[in-house]
């Protein structure tokens, strides 16, 4: 009897043996989905080894254990080639679904229609045949990297094919299938075995990778928290301590002006801290929300220029920063986030400014091609070296001197992130002590409007609206209590209150009024909700919501509801000014 035979009953313990292996491999190591599709490649080639024997054994039960082998032995090549598609995290083309399907069909229906082995056999086994020689090219060509246990894997592979392709002629002539059982199995179990092998060293390359990442990564935060805490007491220290100062009643006007000028830098930089930690999160999370608008891409940067150019940083180095722009103003009106395009820019020219010690930064864009926009910062600072290159997208990373001129490290990282999320692409070159330009491009989707919206320019003492009725709407005190401040130097009639119903009424009643200030949370009715019923009854009115809440969409909720601008507490008089400005006088001159 063939059971008798010693090779048949040391393969077939080899074979347990080696699916036993595989399971092991597989509850060992986090239940790989690769593995598993390898465990049942041999438990089905277990199955298809056992039943050709019994076939061969018992001759009056061929007809069945056959084909039922063939079976097996077409679900032994496709879960061996699926496996090494998962593992090579690739999708598996549906051709060979298709083709597998059709096949099984093929062994079982044809068993009813002729007893001829050739019309029988030859179709499934084309399939067999390119599903072990494609197992063999994917092992050899999946990775890059040279590994010899892996090349072998794949060419024993290939000389499977060979083997398999004598069984079905044995099949076919009637010959015994003994040797050609015995050939398959030892090959199956050597490829097995360079294929566990080739798992296990790939794996452990990749275990060691992810824990280099992983300490680096833990270094890196070790390195941010304890920069964070000199970036978070540094401005808080100054606040504190300027506060306290401002108490001494022997102070000069001079001095108290220096006194609070200095708290309202340390409170700046402390909610740019804020922001930079807010947006890396819900990078990281993959939140990141776009909401698409018309945008005049010559105001944004002339607006971005001419707040960075007051700052202290560029009046104390004396920079020069200069716009460069590629269209005319009216023609520059572009589809694309507004916030998030700031958002990138601003921190670009922030770090430009603060990595240059003197002489030129360039912000402009220009069109590449059709398709697509590219903004560029151009800078004649310190440069970035190629080893800090390789790393610069990295959170919390700074290079060796970056960190004296202050900085958490996020920056570069979120502008990739928000980038990324706009469908676009970052590019950095750099050359040590000779400058750097950063540029990103994104999808070039042309407005069909076409409009450009003046903004203020002079400085805030100059500002003057005269003769201009604003409607605040402001439940908390103190923050009304600013606003009214703010206002009371613009010349401008202010009426206020603190209900968003009222709002509307006083719209309703008072047709001069020529702006409405919005605070979005309101005791009443929210903010929202009284800019759509205003739009109702003053659909000409202009308004800017301001908000405690300065996500993405939040403005573009509020500008569904009506809103002309959104303007993000704690409110800046500068960026007050400009928003007033852009909607009482920006759109009269055009």
């Amino acid at each position: 009897m063939t059971w008798s035979e010693p090779s048949v009953i040391v393969l077939l313990s080899l074979s347990i043996s080696m699916t036993i292996a595989f399971m092991i491999l597989y509850y060992t190591n986090g239940r790989p989905k690769a593995v598993f599709a390898w465990l049942i490649a041999w438990a089905s080639y277990i199955a298809s080894f056992i039943t050709a024997i019994l076939g061969i054994t018992f001759a009056e039960y061929e007809f069945f254990l056959i084909p039922a082998a063939q079976l097996c032995g077409l679900i032994n090549s496709y879960t061996l080639l699926l496996g090494i598609y998962i593992y090579y995290k690739k999708r598996i083309n549906r051709l060979w679904n298709l083709s597998f399907i059709l096949y099984c069909v093929w062994i079982i229906i044809i068993q009813f229609v002729t007893p001829e082995k050739l019309i029988g056999s030859l179709p499934p086994s084309f399939f067999l045949f390119a599903a072990y020689f494609y197992s063999g090219i994917l092992l050899i060509k999946g990775r890059p990297s040279f590994k010899p246990e892996r090349i072998i894997a794949g060419i024993l592979l290939m000389l499977w094919v060979v083997s398999r392709l004598y069984l079905t002629l044995c099949w076919i002539t009637g010959s015994s299938l003994l040797t050609g059982i015995v050939i398959g199995s030892t090959l199956y179990i050597l490829i097995s075995l360079f294929t566990i092998l080739t798992y296990l060293q790939e794996t452990r390359e990749q275990f060691i990778a992810e824990k280099y990442k992983a300490e680096e990564s833990d270094r890196l935060k070790s390195s941010f928290l304890a920069n964070m805490s000199h970036e978070i007491r540094t401005p808080l220290n100054a606040i504190i301590g300027f506060a306290q100062l401002l108490s001494k009643t022997d102070l000069s006007n001079e001095e108290k002006d220096i006194f609070v000028k200095n708290i309202k830098n340390s409170g700046e930089r402390l909610l740019g801290l804020l922001d930079d930690l807010l947006d890396l999160s819900k990078i990281e999370a993959g939140v990141v929300k776009v909401y698409t608008g018309d945008v005049s891409i010559n105001r944004l940067i002339e607006d971005l220029v001419s707040v960075v150019s007051l700052s202290q940083r560029v009046v104390e180095k004396k920079l020069n920063l200069v716009v460069e722009k590629a269209m005319h103003d009216g023609d520059d009106i572009i589809r694309t986030d507004e916030t998030r395009i700031f958002q990138i820019l601003s921190n670009l020219l922030n770090n430009a400014v603060k990595f240059t010690e003197h002489g030129t930064i360039i912000t402009g864009y220009d069109i590449p091609g059709p398709d697509y926009i590219r903004f560029y910062v151009k800078d004649t600072g310190i440069g970035i070296s190629e080893d800090a290159l390789k790393k610069i997208y990295t959170p919390f990373f700074q290079e060796g001197k970056i960190p004296a001129a202050g900085g958490t490290g996020l920056g570069l990282a979120i502008v990739k992130g928000l980038t990324e999320s706009l469908d676009g692409t970052i590019t950095i070159k750099s050359k040590v002590d000779c400058g750097t330009e950063v540029s990103i491009t994104i999808p070039y989707i042309r407005s069909e409007e076409s409009k450009h919206i003046k903004s203020f320019t002079g400085s805030p003492e100059s500002y003057n609206i005269t003769g201009k009725k604003i409607l605040l709407v402001e439940d908390e005190p103190v923050n009304r209590r600013l606003m009214e401040k703010f206002i009371e130097s613009t010349g401008a009639e202010l009426i206020s209150t603190e209900s968003g119903n009222e709002s509307v009424e006083l719209c309703l009643k008072d047709s001069s009024i020529d702006l409405v200030l919005m605070d979005l949370t309101l005791p009443d009715i929210d903010g929202y909700t009284a800019m759509e019923r205003i739009r109702k009854v003053r659909p000409d009115l202009s308004i800017v919501a301001q908000s405690a809440t300065a996500m993405s969409e939040h403005r573009e909720r509020a500008r569904d509801a009506g809103a002309d601008d959104f303007i993000a507490k704690p409110i800046k008089r500068e960026e007050l000014y400009n928003a007033i400005w852009k909607q009482l006088f920006g759109r009269e001159e055009n």
